[in-house]
């Protein structure tokens, strides 16, 4: 049976990312090949604030970058990232139990916290992906969720787990390690924490959702897309990948999305206007779902009228 990767798993990943991949040539130079903002306030040119939009997971073909993002990271010197998961003070399973107990639970009561159709849907998911039979009970509904979909996208049979590289978050990580630049968190893990409450509020009929959907989507295709547009920075396409509903309900889709992204998006907004204060350059990667479309990053500081804002 083909194995199909879910878009809106992908999408959540863009949010908290084959030879198909490979960037063309931009045939217009005028226009902007990039998911690359340059952001600087209306009264100071000289100051410039570089927000990437990223996908956080990614494909060999994806390498080596548009040297036009190259070139701003070699004009900045600082790294912000979401979460810098390579910091020594982050453990998951160590300094963050919090954190763990989100996707693990040690009394294996998985069972009783989906409706039983809908365990019973998922259970046979994961045991046909290759999770344990003894060790379902004991992942979190959202332990599961990410377990399969994981699962499902490394064996996928149009993309071999070979040819997965790191994200691009991930990338610039290393990057910023090499270079001794000092990496900033633009949220706390706690923040995360949070998020993954909210999400966990509307996890069954997420769950519900994307069960319902698999076997009919052309998941694969469409995140291969998602690569391809991200690649050419064509942010067209990855507005309308973005806009795929989360949950049938228009309600909890709107509940989902603001838990994932829009609150998100207010806060770190805030936080960018405050880095215009000392003199240090930012290079700042984020989820790509946080700058393209209404009530984005970009959309949010466009509003204040105070800032010019290039895409690259």
């Amino acid at each position: 049976m083909k194995k199909v990767i879910s878009l809106q798993f992908v999408l959540i990943l863009l949010m908290l990312c084959n030879n198909s991949v490979s960037a063309k040539p931009n045939q217009d130079a005028t226009k902007p090949s990039t998911l690359l903002w340059a952001v600087s306030p209306i009264d100071d040119d000289s100051k410039v604030l570089y927000l990437l939009g990223s996908i956080h997971i990614a494909t060999k073909d994806m390498y080596p970058l548009n040297p036009i993002i190259m070139n701003a990271w070699n004009e900045s010197n600082t790294l912000g990232v979401e979460i810098n998961l390579s910091s020594p003070d982050f453990s998951f399973f160590g300094t963050q139990p919090n954190l763990m107990e989100k996707f693990m639970n040690i009394d294996a009561t998985l069972n009783t916290q989906l409706p039983p159709d809908v365990y019973a849907k998922l259970r046979s998911k994961m045991l046909e992906v290759g999770v344990p039979d003894d060790a379902i009970d004991y992942y979190t509904p959202l332990g599961a969720i990410f377990t399969m979909e994981l699962s499902e996208m490394a064996i996928d049979a149009e993309t071999d787990i070979d040819d997965f590289s790191e994200g691009i978050d991930q990338y610039f990580i290393k990057l910023a390690d090499i270079e001794n630049r000092e990496v900033v968190e633009m949220e706390s893990i706690e923040r995360q924490i949070l998020v993954l409450d909210g999400l966990s509020e509307q996890i069954v009929p997420y769950i519900t959702y994307l069960l319902d959907n698999k076997d009919n989507s052309n998941s694969a295709a469409e995140v291969k897309k998602l690569f391809t547009a991200w690649s050419n920075g064509n942010i067209e396409t990855i507005e309308k990948l973005i806009n795929t509903p989360f949950a049938a309900d228009k309600e909890v889709d709107k509940q989902l999305k603001n838990v994932l992204i829009y609150q998100r998006n207010i806060e770190i907004a805030a936080k960018l206007e405050g880095l215009f204060a000392d003199t240090k350059k930012y290079f700042i990667v984020l989820g790509a779902g946080h700058l393209i479309g209404n009530d984005s990053i970009i959309d949010i500081l466009q509003k204040t009228e105070k800032y010019k804002i290039t895409r690259k």
